[in-house]
């Protein structure tokens, strides 16, 4: 009904009764209280993000609080104290409001039941101001009458009120009132307006306008509650409510009235910070405010459950790094809570919830004891002590299936699981959020029963749940991208190949937020990724086996090397921002270079939120529509060089090859490509790169026979069959100076294969005979790096140590150095103990050239990929800024392409982040390489460079190695390392 009809349908109600004597139940039944909240309902909705519906404002407050004053005027015991005392203070509270604000507005009906007082006036503002704070406090689960009345008054009253110090109260008083009604009440841009009321709330207080504590309070509950539901604008918005609360902390004295509520609610968004950014530093500050808090309120206190309950939370939080000493503390504090309160109630659930929590992280510690048995005890008590007036807690229900699920994994308890499904089913259905779990408990049912015992309703039904998990507004971005990606897993177990590669597509759109730049964790980016490495290669050969290639190629792109491709389009968009949009692109540098440093979470959080609105400005610039956003299979092409990218693909389901150039997307299955043939053959390859340096002859000959067989099975398996496809295995001679160039980008654990190197060696044909191979990490890497214009002396920063403080001699590399020195006479050298990291950082960015002769750190199981090694420490991928004209980096050490095994698809090495500060070439190694050999490759490469100013420094790298090859055909541990990455 239309806000005129609700109101003649009210009033229409109360002239019946008051005026001809008609039946009181027409003021009370259920058609009149659906009346009621619509009209409200509408009144809010019309109000959100508006200031000027004074008149309807008013109207609805004359109509609802008359009606509600009518009822009152009924025997008290027709409907019992609570609700009578409620309806008096709602009816009053709005029939004021609407007096002061419009007389004329109040029905005639209304003016004869209630007149308007004798010493009406102007708004008394703080009256308003308390009337509905005290409002939002009736609201329950039950009842939002009470919050839309205060709603809408706290609507009219920012619509007519002219005063910046009424304001701010105002602002905060909407917030709490709406977050209150949040998500129950079906409000459209509702969690949006609750957003802006509180920046602008913040907004005036720090332009320095007057605040009451409660005031602030207020405004950081508000926040609190928001992110507790799901209203994630951006975790900036967290660190603007802690620095208002500290400064509030630290303005009032320990034993002033505000003083706990202003630390427990501090403690709160201490604690929601750390569940955006992982710090543990906010943990820390979370639990030191709520215990502060703690430690001085008496147990007969009434907040003193809650306030144990906020403690209580925050070493949950903490998991496996609380000591065993503190986590017994917490359990005897919620036991002893425990024996004071009520056998029904909402602080009970609460405790025996979050006790039960504990008991079962003590169990999983490998604790003796009953710890288990009694967390299911405490968390069916968690459910059983809710009011029937209540709704269960989502958290009741989470201890109560979780700690079913650890009896189930203890193998004590058969059909333990089996109930803790039920559970969960139960609580989704009456919270609607407890999606994920419930997911991951029917996904593990299925996958721990026996083949012939497997329920294929039970991954269906998985699927569904982590469909819901990842749609819910109110999921953390984390558990949004695992549910798509779960979602996406168990539908192509399922065989829906399609449906699998739309929820993958999900998931990997979100990665960016995840891990990118903009990324408020403080975890290494690699970690992150790492628990979703197989994602993207699943993604992509669904999208293929669904019949669309093209999708593959944009999962494949925009879900590896996130960093990179922030980094690219950073590096190749400026030029063209600061044309058009020269402050837009100075402070995007400036946020980048910020964002690179930035390591506590409060820091980053900002620089975030600053980052994601500067992003928006520069997308509204002309041209710049889609700057950092994911890209189309066209747009991708667009970027490939005129020869071809071939990109590697391999999952449990299928392998296969890419073949991207600008005007062509080739498909090519890798049939004898499967698992097990990947297993098998990849360990006998690593076992003979290793035994390839055993001090046995007799072993290192037999370690070269099993390496030249692996590497005949890459050119059976994978690279014939992509080079025939090309077209370059035609039985025309090729000359070794016009072979054709080729990229390889391999995904996954392919990356860790010397692909380049294929071939029946020593006699039969490989790759080297048919193209000149390098490797790029995406074809968005590729994308507008300079040409090669060669290289001169002054260019060229030589770095070598043959002797390094607590690694073993490398006597070679001043052999290496020194032929540099010969061929370039006019380098720069910095050599033994000169190779500090602040003398090497310092002279990159003076030479647009670099060669390192060294030892390389590979760190397999580190997202940082290691480093080189010099004289007073380790040059990492973090210490490698970018260097405006740099050409050419050549990292004559161990390991320095060698993908790391936490995320092989981000391309974490140190080749790539050459790659990352602006070097268009990188020479680097596989695996270890032979220090007798390094110095012949390094002299024959920039030979081949200073021939011809027109040689690339792939083509040279072919040349160098080619030679190595040609003298040592029967030793590919000695020639195969050496790649090319780059332009």
């Amino acid at each position: 009904m239309r806000p005129d009809d609700l109101r003649t349908s009210l009033l229409n109600r109360m002239h019946t009764v008051e005026f001809t004597g008609g039946d009181p139940e027409l003021l009370f039944g259920a058609q009149a209280e659906h009346c009621i909240d619509d009209l409200l309902v509408q009144a809010v909705q019309q109000g959100l993000g508006a200031e000027g519906t004074t008149r309807d404002h008013a109207s609805a407050l004359f109509v609802v609080g008359a009606l509600l004053l009518c009822r009152t005027q009924n025997p008290i015991e027709a409907y019992g104290w609570d609700r009578w005392g409620r309806d008096q203070a709602l009816g009053r509270a709005m029939l004021m409001a609407a007096y002061e604000t419009d007389i004329e507005a109040a029905p005639p009906a209304v003016r004869s039941l209630f007149p308007p007082p004798p010493d009406l006036r102007t708004p008394r503002w703080e009256r308003w101001i308390t009337d509905a704070g005290d409002l939002v406090r009736q609201t329950s689960r039950e009842d939002n009458g009470a919050g839309l009345s205060a709603a809408v008054i706290l609507q009219l009253g920012l619509s007519i009120s002219r005063s910046a110090e009424l304001e701010g109260p105002l602002l905060a008083g909407l917030g709490h009132a709406l977050i209150r009604l949040y998500p129950a009440v079906p409000l459209t841009g509702l969690a949006d307006e609750v957003v802006r009321l509180v920046r602008r709330a913040m907004d005036h207080a720090r332009r320095g306008t007057t605040m009451s504590s409660d005031t602030i309070i207020q405004i950081m509950e508000t926040l609190g509650i928001a992110y507790q539901r799901g209203i994630r604008s951006d975790a900036g918005l967290l660190v603007e409510g802690i620095d208002l609360g500290r400064r509030l902390l630290a303005s009032l004295s320990p034993d002033h009235p505000d003083s706990q509520d202003a630390a427990c609610d501090l403690g709160n968004l201490f604690a929601l910070l750390y569940e955006e950014t992982s710090d543990p530093g906010c943990l820390g500050h979370a639990l030191e405010l709520n215990r502060s808090v703690l430690d001085r309120m008496p147990p007969e206190d009434p907040a003193y459950a809650g306030t144990v309950y906020n403690v209580l939370s925050t070493v949950a939080k903490s998991d496996d790094a609380v000591p065993d000493a503190e986590l017994d503390d917490a359990v005897d504090l919620g036991l002893s809570t425990l024996r004071r309160l009520p056998l029904k109630g909402l602080p009970r659930a609460d405790i025996s919830a979050i006790v039960s929590h504990l008991l079962r992280r003590r169990h999983l510690r490998g604790r003796p004891g009953n710890d288990l048995d009694q967390a299911i005890a405490l968390a069916r008590d968690a459910v059983a002590s809710v009011p029937p007036s209540d709704r269960v807690p989502l958290d009741s229900y989470r201890a109560f299936y979780r700690a079913l699920e650890a009896k189930h994994r203890s193998g004590k308890a058969p059909g333990a699981l089996d109930e803790a499904i039920d559970v969960a089913r139960h609580a989704v259905r009456a919270t609607s959020s407890g999606h994920f779990d419930l997911g991951a408990m029917l996904n593990n049912r299925y996958a721990d029963a026996a083949d012939d015992a497997r329920d294929e309703a039970d991954l269906r039904a998985a699927v569904a749940a982590f469909q819901a998990a990842a749609s819910d507004p109110a999921t953390d971005l984390r558990t949004q991208v695992t549910s798509a990606w779960y979602a996406g897993r168990n539908l192509a177990v399922l065989g829906d190949w399609a449906a699998a590669a739309s929820a993958l597509e999900t998931a990997i759109g979100l990665l960016p937020r995840l891990a990118g730049r903009r990324r408020p964790y403080t975890e290494k980016p690699g970690r992150l990724l790492g628990e979703l490495s197989p994602m993207v290669s699943i993604a992509a050969s669904c999208a293929i086996a669904a019949g669309s290639p093209h999708m593959a190629l944009q999962h494949v792109e925009n879900g590896r090397g996130v960093l990179f491709a922030e980094t690219t389009v950073l590096r190749n968009g400026a030029d063209d921002l600061y044309t058009k949009a020269p402050e837009l692109a100075d402070d995007l540098s400036t946020l980048s270079g910020q964002l690179e440093t930035a390591t506590d979470a409060e820091s980053r959080s900002v620089l975030n939120a600053t980052w994601d609105r500067t992003i928006a400005q520069i997308r509204r610039v002309p041209g710049f529509e889609g700057f950092l956003a994911s890209q189309t299979a066209a747009d991708l092409m667009a970027q490939a060089p005129k020869d071809p990218v071939v990109i590697l693909i391999h999952s449990i389901h299928r392998s296969d090859a890419l073949i991207v150039t600008t005007d062509h997307l080739r498909h090519v299955p890798l049939t004898d490509l499967t698992m097990d043939s990947f297993r098998r053959h990849s360990s006998n390859l690593f076992e003979s790169q290793e035994a390839a340096q055993s001090s046995s002859a007799a072993e290192r000959r037999q370690a070269e026979r099993q390496l030249g067989l692996e590497l005949a099975w890459i050119w059976e398996t994978i690279t014939e069959p992509v080079l025939e496809a090309v077209g370059f295995t035609s039985t025309t001679e090729k000359s070794a100076d016009t072979l054709p160039r080729l990229w390889w980008c391999p995904t996954g654990l392919l990356s860790f294969l010397p692909l380049h190197a294929a071939g029946r060696r020593p006699d039969g044909p490989g790759v080297a005979d048919h193209c000149i191979s390098s490797y790029t990490p995406s074809l968005r890497a590729l994308r507008g790096m300079p040409r090669w214009k060669g290289i001169t002396d002054e260019d060229l920063l030589v770095v070598a140590l043959p002797r390094t403080p607590g690694y073993g001699d490398l006597p070679m590399a001043g052999h290496e150095a020194s032929q540099l020195m010969a061929q370039f006479p006019g380098c720069a050298l910095l050599m033994g103990p000169a190779a500090t990291r602040q003398r090497v950082t310092g002279r990159l960015t003076h030479h647009s050239c670099v060669h390192f002769a060294c030892h390389g750190d590979y760190l397999p199981q580190s997202s940082d990929a290691g480093g080189l090694r010099l004289h007073d420490g380790t040059l990492t991928m973090a210490d490698v800024a970018a260097v405006p004209g740099a050409t050419l980096a050549f990292l004559s050490a161990c390991e320095t392409g060698r993908h790391t095994l936490v995320n092989p698809d981000e391309g974490l090495h140190l080749a790539s982040r050459f790659l990352l500060a602006g070097y268009p070439h990188v020479v680097a190694t596989l695996w270890p390489i032979a220090d007798r050999a390094a110095p012949q490759v390094a002299a024959r490469f920039y030979a081949e460079l200073l021939a011809d100013v027109g040689t690339v420094p792939a083509r040279a790298l072919d040349r160098a190695v080619r030679s190595l090859r040609a003298t040592c055909p029967d030793r590919p541990s000695l020639w195969a390392p050496y790649i090319h990455v780059g332009r």
